[in-house]
């Protein structure tokens, strides 16, 4: 039996695209994988993620994706929203494509890396 994965979905205010990640995650995840979403300066709802164990040297990859929240005029967010979804979708099926289970965290977030940039 393959060890659960931990991934942390990090945004600012934890109002939508690490929401957003860590339902992808979850779902695409099928068991594979455990996420989490918080936010450095949270709104709305928020995750605690005192409990998830992170041994080791948990890596840290930066996807800059625009928050959807802050599209004006207030009427364009439900596009900014399906692009945001988007984009975080294709890169998670990407991400979990990779043999996770046997990769270093360093060749994990190169990986994770490429897959942002489309390299």
């Amino acid at each position: 039996m393959s060890k659960l994965i931990n991934i942390l979905v990090l945004c600012p205010n934890n109002s939508a695209r690490s929401i957003l990640g860590e339902a992808l995650f979850n779902h695409y995840g099928a068991g594979r994988v455990k996420a989490w979403s918080a936010g450095s300066n949270p709104s709305g709802s928020v995750n605690d993620v005192r409990g998830p164990v992170w041994p080791g040297h948990p890596t840290a990859v930066h996807w800059g994706i625009p928050d959807p929240t802050q599209v004006e005029p207030p009427e364009a967010r439900r596009e900014a929203f399906e692009e945001t979804y988007q984009a975080l979708e294709k890169r998670i099926l990407a991400f979990l494509t990779l043999p996770l289970e046997t990769l270093t965290p360093e060749k994990s977030a190169m990986a994770a890396r490429r897959i942002h940039t489309g390299a």
